[in-house]
């Protein structure tokens, strides 16, 4: 009869240190994996918004305001008070999801005329609007103000001001730009990108991505001052204050920080952020971007020379 030999604890720590390394060695190419089907995923979203807000000019003449925001100031053009509401929820025809539209006007236009916060609809969450690498994608924002989305359109350069009426992006407060008016070329002109979902542990007067928030703060635009995943603190708590919320994840910047009301583009992608252009042609901008080059792209008649910032 043969004698059977069983492994020495030598031989198995061996196994088991060669299993260890290969496992060390196959996690980060799954991740990297992960990683690139997510933003090949998140590439595929804004690419439908771009279309959709081609879609939306081709039906309109123009392209959406960043914001539909009726105050006192606007009481003699005859708009109520309370219609604010901004480019996402005009678009929804356009993502398919027109019965979240339909009521949605149907609540904010009707004879109780509610606030965009306040309608039956405010927590649906739409897939196409999230950024699949953002872990607090799909959230509903503090104090009940609804779903908050990654994806923002760009005002401009700077941080909104004069009620953000004069700025030099593609779409801010009651903007009605077209094609014609992007003069430095729509493959030059950014104007969708994305940012970092408020986490829950933020402030509840943290508000970025809040869609259905509107007011004449930037947290549903973007402003090119600083470049994409930029550590500086943009934001203040809410625009008042002058208390920073946080550095990494600042959305809306007050004048504490310089400026007003600014959201900088950022993403969980290493290494940048996925933008969408004028044209809508959507590409993957890396944070080394030159910063002037980036202020450049958010403008549309800046009528500056776009070139190789990487």
């Amino acid at each position: 009869m043969r004698n059977r030999h069983g492994f020495t604890l030598v031989e198995l720590l061996v196994v088991i240190a060669i299993i260890g390394v290969l496992i060390a060695l196959l996690l980060p190419a799954v991740q990297q994996a992960r990683e690139a089907a997510r933003r090949m995923q998140c590439t595929n979203h804004q690419k439908q918004i771009g279309l959709a807000l081609h879609n939306y000019h081709d039906t309109h003449g123009c392209f959406p305001p960043a914001t539909f925001v009726n105050t006192s100031h606007y009481t003699a053009e005859g708009h109520s008070n309370k219609m604010r509401y901004g480019w996402m929820h005009v678009l929804l025809p356009f993502v398919e999801q027109k019965n979240v539209y339909d009521v949605f006007m149907d609540e904010v236009h009707g004879p109780s005329g509610v606030y965009a916060w306040q309608t039956s609809v405010r927590d649906n969450v739409i897939e196409g609007f999230l950024c699949p690498s953002d872990p607090n994608g799909g959230k509903i924002v503090n104090n009940d103000y609804g779903f908050a989305g990654n994806y923002l359109v760009v005002h401009g350069k700077d941080g909104l001001h004069n009620l953000g009426l004069e700025m030099d992006g593609i779409m801010h407060p009651r903007s009605k730009t077209k094609f014609k008016d992007v003069t430095d070329g729509t493959s030059n002109t950014t104007m969708l990108s994305e940012i970092k979902v408020v986490p829950d542990t933020a402030s509840a007067h943290d508000r970025r991505g809040g869609y259905w928030v509107v007011s004449h703060a930037a947290n549903v635009s973007i402003a090119g001052f600083y470049n994409p995943n930029s550590t500086n603190p943009t934001s203040s708590d809410r625009q008042h204050t002058g208390e920073y919320i946080s550095t990494d994840f600042a959305p809306c910047a007050g004048q504490a920080s310089g400026g007003w009301y600014r959201c900088t583009a950022r993403s969980y992608h290493p290494g940048g952020v996925v933008a969408t252009m004028a044209d809508a042609s959507v590409s993957f901008v890396p944070e080394t971007t030159d910063n002037i080059i980036w202020q450049g792209m958010s403008t549309r008649d800046g009528s500056e020379v776009i070139g190789d910032g990487g």
